[in-house]
């Protein structure tokens, strides 16, 4: 049996059960620690990633804009073309 002063500074007993069981909890901590850790750097990972997309689908945006600005001048370009050649032709 081990004694163990708590904060008010009266021994506690701990028999071998409760110390092999608290020896198990901080070994569980520190694997727990260790999962975190690798958690938040692949969590890292993943925000790094997303804003990658992001920037991507901002690009894809951009040009499906530019070809739908393309489009309308083409479009408007045919409505001159078709107005001239009635005009010609009437």
């Amino acid at each position: 049996m081990i004694k163990v002063w708590n904060a008010i500074r009266r021994p506690i007993t701990l028999d071998d059960d409760l110390k092999q069981h608290l020896t198990a909890v901080r070994a569980s901590l520190r694997g727990l620690g260790h999962h975190l850790s690798r958690l938040e750097a692949r969590l890292g990972e993943l925000e790094s990633q997303d804003k990658l997309e992001n920037f991507e689908l901002q690009g894809l945006m951009s040009e499906y804009n530019e070809g739908k600005t393309l489009a309308s001048t083409v479009e408007k370009q045919l409505d001159c073309l078709n107005s001239a050649i009635l005009t010609k032709i009437g």
